[in-house]
Order: C-alpha cells, then sequence, then structure tokens
C-alpha cells in the first residue's frame, strides 16, 4: 500500500498529457477538466493545480481555485464556481484516511510555501454514507454539506423506475401529451441566444423568490461557461411547446455541466406562466437519460430542496473541510454567507420598488 510520506508537491501549469492523466482519474469530475480551468480564468479566477509524485511517480493532482479576498484563499467562501468540490485527482487507489491525511499534508505545503492563508477542501469523492466516518475527521475543522444526487450510471428504465409516480412521472407523461419537446443546443453559434433565454427565465424565478442572481449567473459568466465547456462537458437543454393560444413558446431551460464521473445540474430556470405544462421535469428527465448513455455518473443536483427528491434522488453527506492559520476563518464562512443571502434578498426588494 501506498503511504502518504514523502509526498513530491509542485504547482504545475498542467500540459496536454497531465490533462490527459487527469481525465483517467477514478475522481474525474467536470470540475477537473481543462474547460473548466479555461472557463475559471475567463471570469477572472485562477486556476490552482498541483502536481503529487512519490519518488519518480505521478500519483496525482490537486485541482482549486486560488483568489485573493483581503488575504489568499483556496477555494471560495461564495458557491457556484466548483470550489465546493475541488479536491484530489488520484492516479492510484488510496483509502479515505490516506485521502484526508493527503490533505492535511498539502494543507501543511501551503503553509510552509507561503502560498495562502486558507484551504477549503469539499471533495465529491469523500461524499459519506453515514456519520461513522466523521470519526474520519476527529481533530479538523469541518462543515457538512448535503445535497442531492442520482447515479446515472443505471439503464433508462431503473431510473424510470425511481422517479416518484405522482410528482415525476405523471407530469413527464402530461408534458409529452401536450406536444412539449426538449431540444439540446449542438451548435455553438446557437449558444448566445440559448443563453440569453435563460437568462431572463432565471430573472423570473429570481423575482418570484424576491432575491437577484448570483455571481455565476450573470449572463456573461453563463456565456463563458458554455462556450468554454462546450461541445463534450456541457449540456444546454430548452423545451418548447404549445401554449393554449397555439403559441409555441420555449418554457423552460437548463445548462449541465459534464464530467466522466460526476456531473452538476448548474442551472435550471422556467417562466411561471408556463408551469402548468410540466416543462421542467420532462426536461430533467430528458437529462438523466443523456447522462445515462453517456455512463456520467452522479449527476449533483446541489442543495436538499425537497422537490428534487422526486427524482429518485440520493442524499450525500459531504464534509467542507478547513484549514486556516486564524480561528476566525472557521465560522466566517457560515456568516458570510449568512450576509450575502440577505444582501440579495435586500438588493431584490430595492430594484423592485
Amino acid at each position: 500500500m501506498t503511504t502518504m510520506q514523502d509526498i513530491i508537491i509542485r504547482r504545475i501549469i498542467p500540459t496536454e498529457k497531465d490533462w490527459a492523466a487527469i481525465a483517467k482519474s477514478d475522481n474525474y469530475t467536470c470540475f477537473h477538466t481543462k474547460e473548466w480551468s479555461l472557463y475559471l480564468k475567463q471570469t477572472g479566477k485562477t486556476p490552482f493545480i498541483l502536481s503529487l509524485d512519490k519518488g519518480e511517480t505521478r500519483i496525482g493532482y490537486f485541482i482549486g481555485v486560488l483568489r485573493k479576498l483581503g488575504l489568499k484563499l483556496i477555494g471560495a467562501p461564495t458557491d457556484g464556481t466548483g470550489t465546493f468540490t475541488q479536491g484530489l485527482c488520484m492516479l492510484i487507489d488510496i483509502p479515505i484516511e490516506q485521502r484526508i491525511k493527503l490533505y492535511q499534508t498539502l494543507w501543511q505545503w501551503v503553509i510552509d510555501n507561503h502560498i495562502a492563508s486558507y484551504l477549503q477542501i469539499c471533495d465529491w469523492q469523500l461524499k459519506f454514507a453515514s456519520p461513522e466516518y466523521h470519526d474520519l475527521l476527529k481533530g479538523l475543522h469541518f462543515q457538512n454539506r448535503s445535497t442531492l444526487y442520482v447515479d446515472t450510471n443505471q439503464s433508462e428504465s431503473d431510473l424510470w423506475n425511481a422517479l416518484h409516480y405522482k410528482s415525476c412521472k405523471y407530469s413527464i407523461n402530461k408534458a409529452k401529451k401536450l406536444g412539449l419537446q426538449v431540444q439540446q443546443i449542438t451548435e455553438e453559434s446557437e449558444i448566445s441566444d440559448f443563453v440569453n433565454i435563460h437568462y431572463n427565465q432565471l430573472l423570473d424565478v429570481c423575482h418570484r423568490k424576491g432575491m437577484t442572481p448570483q455571481p455565476y449567473q450573470k449572463k456573461k459568466n453563463m456565456l463563458a461557461l458554455c462556450q468554454q465547456l462546450f461541445p463534450n462537458h456541457i449540456l444546454m437543454l430548452q423545451v418548447k411547446g404549445p401554449t393554449d393560444n397555439g403559441d409555441t413558446q420555449i418554457m423552460a431551460s437548463a445548462i449541465f455541466c459534464i464530467g466522466d464521473k460526476a456531473s452538476l445540474y448548474f442551472t435550471g430556470a422556467s417562466n411561471q406562466r408556463y408551469m402548468k405544462y410540466c416543462p421542467n421535469e420532462i426536461m430533467v428527465w430528458e437529462a438523466m437519460k443523456i447522462l445515462s448513455k453517456r455512463q456520467a455518473g452522479d449527476l449533483i443536483f446541489g442543495g436538499v430542496a425537497h422537490y428534487k427528491t422526486k427524482f429518485g434522488t440520493r442524499y450525500a453527506h459531504l464534509p467542507m473541510i478547513i484549514f486556516s492559520r486564524f480561528s476566525i476563518f472557521y465560522n466566517a464562512r457560515k456568516i458570510i454567507k449568512q450576509v450575502y443571502s440577505t444582501a440579495r434578498v435586500t438588493i431584490a426588494n430595492i430594484k423592485k420598488h
């Protein structure tokens, strides 16, 4: 068994050979792609990528984001940039215990080299099935993050059987009877129009909730995401259908970021006046079918909103591990998130009036 002693850590700019190696890792998610790294750069963020070697053998990589918010941080206090799944991309199999110890080694390297004052880890590979696994985290500062996901490495029939009948299957069948169709954006020339429509639908959703869009939902950021991840690591869907008046309208739209082992339901939106046609259920179902054919692994829904359970989702309890030189940072993230959420509501109310 490989031990985590004498690991050589270097900060690198990945070559094509590195990206090819990363893509073969069992830990490979949509946030470990070259395209995601380019998206981060385009939106003003700094990819932070380390190589991990034992002797002459490359055993893995660490992929994250470096930010400067007064102090240098690896990992951000706000969500939406993939930092909640940043972490190791190992080329060898190691148990969870060694994975956690390797993060401690990495933090010591960060401190010794004066890289940053804060390191946030929320590695998808550390999703635990039960609280007993938290014994492995004794002595570390961490916060529980719960989310919902579906393993799309199943047959279409198995995925269908897992759907809740009344709240999901019924809605999908109703949408089909009403003539709704899910369309996939397959041409680069269509991306700009798609993002415009999707952004306006997001504004409608935010208005209903009394909020403003989050930074990653800005139109320019979503445009950069779709352009950089196109065509292999992005799935853009929109639902068209006839209204009661006979007009054909785009009723809903969504963006999914795709990786070979884990993908993300990035954003979804629909106009309130079209909700009675059930466009959202048929759109997510079509995405699940596409990912199933690609054997794309876990589809992460993000959050634990009740409506997401209708798609046969499972709970994942993800520990967000925080290393910091200053103890105040251990609780700062929760405070910042609360302040930020309050600010979104306040700004929305000001705009409304």
